[in-house]
């Protein structure tokens, strides 16, 4: 007979599966530091692709900025969680 409701064991999404690899998972800081600094000379000789796709890959994708058409006011509370 089947379960309804509840937190069933097993069910849901495993843990790591929305983890993308990335470049600094599989090469050494310093490779990743030759890495870059190839990326940079090939910036330098106008080929910028290379240097965008190091730098994602390595420190993640820039945040993208938010537009729209808001209207109201903006409120920004502070939690004192972590207060000395």
């Amino acid at each position: 007979m089947a379960k309804f409701g509840g937190k069933q064991k097993g069910a849901g999404r495993p843990k790591g599966s929305t983890t993308k690899p990335r470049i600094s998972d599989y090469l050494t800081p310093q490779e990743i530091n030759t890495l870059v600094s190839k990326a940079y000379e090939m910036a330098a000789s106008g080929n910028e692709t290379m240097l965008k796709f190091i730098l994602e890959q390595n420190f993640g994708k820039a945040i993208q900025p938010v537009e729209g058409d808001f209207k109201g006011e903006l409120t920004i509370s502070f939690d004192q969680t972590f207060k000395e």
